[in-house]
């Protein structure tokens, strides 16, 4: 199961599985709950109360650009890696296909 956009408000871990309690009311029973939201999570406070998020000396970069306002990549072009830099595996499906 995958909720976007919702707001959690309350977890309670049964061992084998976890119930999530959600702002609309509604609940889930699933076996894992994924927090994606960012450093400063309010899930990791209802999981973790107190824990305090470590950085892990990775950051990360997102943005948006047109291919056309992009220099030239080729032979590449006009496909964008996904990810750079040192440690770095992943690549945009294309640009790996070639």
């Amino acid at each position: 199961m995958i909720r976007l956009g919702s707001e959690v408000i309350t977890v309670t871990d049964h061992g084998g599985h976890v119930t999530v309690g959600l702002a609309d009311g509604s609940t889930a029973t699933v076996s894992v709950v994924v927090g994606a939201d960012g450093a400063h999570s309010r899930l990791r406070a209802l999981v973790e109360p107190g824990a305090a998020s470590v950085y892990t000396g990775t950051s990360g970069f997102h943005g948006l650009a047109a291919i056309a306002d992009l220099p030239s990549l080729s032979p590449f072009q006009p496909a964008v890696p996904a990810a750079q830099g040192p440690g770095c595996v992943g690549a945009d499906a294309e640009l790996a296909s070639r």
